[in-house]
């Protein structure tokens, strides 16, 4: 399988249906079920923080006001493929992609990546209020 290729699974995969999660220590991987190879892996260590705090209106606008963010590590088999960014928004009561800071849209495989570690369901709640524009 190639780059391309793996993207496109993602970006076609069912994040309910398709994914799975299981926890090794403080790592949280997700594991696509129908090709074991294809998963995400993130920590609360700090080698996956991407920003603390991240300061940006649409992610501090909330009740607690604190927003950090995160590495999302897709790999396929022992290969890191790509990392996508996700935002722990009121304390961490959703995870938000990063969007276009002009526009506020969303790419569809960033909001891909969201849906698939959307754990509470409260994704698309909070782009909402956040201002955020799904794909």
């Amino acid at each position: 399988m190639d780059y391309g290729q793996i993207l496109k699974t993602i970006q076609d995969s069912k994040p309910l249906d398709d994914w799975r999660t299981k926890h090794r220590g403080k790592t949280e991987v997700r594991f696509y079920v129908r090709d074991v190879n294809i998963r995400f892996e993130t920590t609360c260590h700090d080698s996956d923080v991407h920003a603390d705090p991240f300061v940006a209106d649409w992610a501090t606008r909330y009740p607690d006001s604190r927003a950090r963010s995160y590495y999302y590590n897709l790999y396929y088999s022992a290969t890191l493929i790509a990392r996508f960014v996700l935002v722990a928004v009121d304390n961490a009561r959703a995870s938000l992609p990063v969007p276009d800071f002009v526009t506020k849209k969303i790419a569809p495989l960033d909001y891909k990546v969201a849906q698939i570690f959307d754990a509470l369901g409260t994704l698309d709640e909070y782009m909402e209020r956040s201002g955020l524009i799904a794909p």
